[in-house]
């Protein structure tokens, strides 16, 4: 499907078609990308302009059009210079539709910021792209759009104790940040993409006073929220399955941890809970949505500079919270590059409690399948493994022989040992699992 048909089916096809038609542009956004010419750029801002000015146009419509023009604009750059117009005619379109903002779909509002939020990170790297007037252009739509949402922002701090009296960006982005509301979470966007132009000033020059005060943009990292203290509800507890990939029979852990836990302290962990040794390189793998760079979450010690996975984030300095927020968020745990180690890792349940750091946890609340081995060749390797180990298990006769040659005997040419090595990851005992200290780990390691 080219751009021009993609754009028909947006403008004119009906739900099931609409919808169909960006999963497949999210499914082979490269696929897109490697044909699309600049000249079918103009089909996309006439959709967009067109929907927008349509009081008709359905949500879906115009979810859908924000999400082809981030992809456009991704693809080309200097095509951000062009968008300033349209998200005042977007706000229009809001306004009229529903009266304000705040009263149109929050679902709506969130997608509306995170495109200027991709536009705007995008203008920042091509700085020659974005004229004033389309500086000026997004400053006052954002403005004038969100205005409403600090108004609210405003009236929830007032009612929050701990908000109350706070105007502090930093002290109110992590908040919102835990917050299950769509309504809070599109506030919090809005207040990333104010503070992200330094907004203060332009609201002066438009004179409008805003409820709220930002911090200075230049010390904000827009990809980096580690630097936010995360409130949300007192002691949040977060259940989370992990599971390995590329195995069958499943081999999975469900384990509860404090959602202010980090990354590097979810990485131990996972090593406690299969058996690894904690001797190579891990990331935490964050996919997004089209039109945003996916985001790595990386030990100190190993962060380079930017590459396709975004410039990571310190898994030392990142919790849980600021980049788990609702149930069913899921990312990719990558463990021993070379062997390839990869595991799903799902938030199941948010939960609440009294205490604010459980001396138990973390707990195990379930184990699936066995341990796994250390540089073993990965999944393929270890199924392998465990397969010579059934044959022989059946074989007494070439269990000399076999284990003498094989590849696949995990280093060892007795059949005593190998069965003691398998029998031991086969039958976990769990009663002897001991949790891994990070802060005892950190230390060791800058020694």
């Amino acid at each position: 499907m080219i751009i021009a048909d993609l754009c028909k089916t947006l403008e004119h096809g009906d739900r099931k078609r609409v919808t169909l038609a960006m999963k497949n542009l999210e499914k082979n956004g490269g696929r897109f990308a490697e044909h699309f010419r600049p000249e079918e750029a103009d089909a996309v801002f006439r959709l967009c302009r067109n929907l927008m000015e349509q009081p008709g146009a359905s949500e879906l419509q115009i979810e859908s059009a924000l999400r082809l023009l981030r992809f456009t604009v991704l693809t080309f750059p200097f095509l951000v210079k062009r968008v300033g117009d349209l998200f005042g005619i977007l706000h229009r379109h809001i306004l009229h539709t529903h009266g304000n903002i705040c009263q149109a779909s929050q679902h709506l509002a969130d997608k509306m910021s995170f495109a200027l939020s991709c536009l705007l990170e995008r203008g920042s790297q091509h700085p020659d792209a974005l004229s004033e007037e389309t500086i000026e252009g997004l400053e006052r739509t954002i403005l004038e759009g969100y205005l409403e949402l600090l108004k609210m922002d405003e009236a929830y701090c007032h009612a929050n104790p701990k908000l109350r009296g706070s105007r502090s960006v930093e002290a109110k982005i992590g908040f919102y940040q835990a917050a299950k509301s769509p309504q809070l979470r599109a506030l919090r966007q809005a207040i990333l993409c104010l503070n992200r132009l330094g907004i203060e000033q332009s609201a002066e020059r438009f004179g409008m006073t805003l409820p709220i005060t930002f911090s200075d943009p230049e010390e904000v990292d827009f990809q980096d929220f580690s630097f936010l203290q995360c409130g949300g509800k007192d002691h949040l507890l977060y259940q989370i399955k992990i599971q390995a990939m590329g195995l069958n029979p499943a081999i999975a852990r469900t384990v509860i941890l404090p959602a202010d836990a980090t990354f590097y302290a979810m990485h131990l962990v996972i090593q406690d809970l299969f058996s690894f040794d904690d001797s190579h390189l891990f990331a935490f793998r964050f996919k997004r949505p089209v039109g945003f760079k996916p985001l790595s979450i990386e030990p100190e010690y190993a962060r380079g500079g930017e590459g396709p996975w975004g410039m990571p984030l310190s898994a030392e300095g990142t919790q849980l919270k600021q980049q788990f927020h609702e149930k069913k968020d899921t990312c990719e745990y990558n463990y021993d590059f070379g062997d390839d180690w990869t595991f799903t890792v799902t938030l199941q349940k948010i939960l609440e409690s009294d205490d604010p750091r459980p001396e138990s946890l973390p707990w195990l609340l379930k184990a699936q399948g066995p341990n796994l081995l250390e540089d073993c060749g990965g999944p393929w390797g270890f199924a392998d493994i465990l397969s010579l180990y059934w044959y022989l298990l059946q074989s007494p006769k070439d269990r000399g022989k076999i284990l003498d040659e094989s590849d696949h005997s995990y280093r060892c040419r007795t059949w005593t040992e190998f069965s003691s090595l398998i029998g031991g990851i086969l039958e976990p005992d769990w009663k002897r699992l001991a949790w891994s200290d990070p802060d005892a780990r950190l230390k060791a390691r800058k020694r």
